[in-house]
């Protein structure tokens, strides 16, 4: 059911970024998760947004998993965009905060040059938390893509 609300809302963003290759793999069996899925899809939508925005259009993949491990549900979004110095691994996740001047790091061809509030991954957060789950980010640094994984506990 969030896959469904998931694909429904990032279908319009990846529409206008036909050159991004998307691949998503969702692992069968998963176990039920008690969630609020229209919620859980709204944290997605802004992680999934975030990797559209700062993928290049030539070559650009964005890959998202999910599968069951350890008692949870675990979603990875990975991209191979313009990716995020380790030092503000912590603080993208912090309110009002853009990692990055998109005038001088535009990703597309669309030179995505308005800027967000900054918001889309501290909403994302505290959705997942609520929940009872954990969110966090990780990228080699600039120009190597950036994953951010949830994990989620699943009903046993």
């Amino acid at each position: 059911e969030i896959c469904t609300h998931v694909m429904e809302r990032i279908g319009v963003l990846f529409a206008k970024r036909p050159e991004l290759d998307a691949r998503i793999e969702i692992d069968e069996g998963m176990p039920p998760l008690r969630a609020n899925p229209h919620d859980l899809a709204r944290a997605l939508v802004n992680v999934i947004h975030n990797a559209i925005r700062f993928t290049p259009d030539e070559n650009g993949l964005i890959e998202i998993n999910a599968s069951h491990e350890n008692g949870a549900i675990v979603c990875r979004v990975c991209d191979n965009g313009i990716g995020i110095d380790k030092k503000y691994h912590e603080t993208g996740f912090e309110p009002f905060v853009e990692l990055i001047d998109k005038l001088k790091r535009s990703s597309s061809a669309a030179r995505f040059r308005s800027s967000g509030l900054g918001l889309g991954l501290t909403i994302a957060r505290d959705i997942v938390e609520k929940h009872g789950g954990e969110i966090s980010l990780f990228s080699e640094g600039n120009d190597k893509g950036t994953t951010v994984r949830i994990s989620l506990p699943a009903e046993e």
